[in-house]
């Protein structure tokens, strides 16, 4: 149960970097 826990936190981690990645390469191309 943690560890899905953990996971469920990591993978929504990642899904926030790449958002601010896209947005850094929409706003600055």
């Amino acid at each position: 149960m943690i560890f899905e826990l953990l996971l469920f936190l990591f993978s929504l981690i990642i899904l926030l970097m790449l958002l601010f990645l896209f947005q850094e390469l929409l706003f600055f191309p």
